[in-house]
Order: structure tokens, then sequence, then C-alpha cells
């Protein structure tokens, strides 16, 4: 039953792939992040909307991290609340379109602080569309 269930798993069509990164902040309270994020159409898949997920990989006691993700009148901040645990920060969808997405990374406090994340362009019925990066500041 397993061979039959794995067969028909490797069978099934790729619908979405996640694009994930991460990265360190360092100890002073203003260090932050900042990249890029691009969504642009992938042959008939047109980009509505970036899809953003956070965790914060640091172990307790250190600062909070939160993103802050934009384009043009579209924005949002996520926060995970808890650091080190299995649970992320809540889903943040921008539906910006096509276009580059600005992607910010701070935390409350002083402290080191590790952080990762996942994205990707979706259309809108959550298909994958073209998705690329590029880090601007790596505090």
């Amino acid at each position: 039953m397993k061979r039959f269930l794995f067969l028909m798993l490797m069978s099934l069509p790729i619908c979405g792939f996640a694009h994930d990164l991460s990265g360190d902040l360092g100890e002073s309270a203003s260090a932050t992040d900042y990249m890029m994020i691009y969504c642009s159409a992938d042959g008939s898949i047109t980009a509505d909307k970036l899809y953003f997920q956070l965790s914060n990989d640091s172990l307790s006691p250190a600062p909070l991290v939160s993103a802050q993700i934009a384009k043009n009148n579209f924005a949002t901040n996520v926060t995970d609340l808890i650091n080190g645990d299995a649970n992320s920060s809540r889903v943040a969808e921008v539906a910006g379109g096509e276009g580059a997405y600005r992607v910010t990374i701070n935390k409350n406090g002083v402290g080191k602080a590790s952080y990762s994340f996942v994205y990707h362009c979706e259309s809108n019925e959550g298909e994958h569309a073209e998705t690329t990066d590029s880090t601007l500041q790596n505090n």
C-alpha cells in the first residue's frame, strides 16, 4: 500500500513551488534586511499576488522578527509571535500583480535574531508564477 501511495504521489503534477530564504539580523536594534521579490508571467500564468510566511528561528530570549511587504498601494506586516517554535506567522498575500515587491525584515529590540521565510508569486487561481529575488541590504 505504501508503495502504491508513493507512486501515485510521484505522478501528480506539482502546481505550487515555494521558495525560501533565511537570514540573520545583527545585534543592533535597527538591524534591517531589505530585498526585492519579482513576480512575472510564467507562460500562460499571470502573477496576481505574492504569498509570504515568516518564521523566527531564534531561541528565546531574542527579539521578535517582523516583515513588511509592499507594492504600489498594497502593503502588509507579519510577525512570528513565538521564537523558535514550529509555527510561523500568519500567511500574508499582497495582491500587487506583476512587478517588484519590497520586503523589509526587522526586529523589535537589541539582540541577534535568525529568520526564514517562504514566498512565491501566484495567479488568482493559486497557480505558481515566475518568482525571483534580489537582496539589497543584509544587516
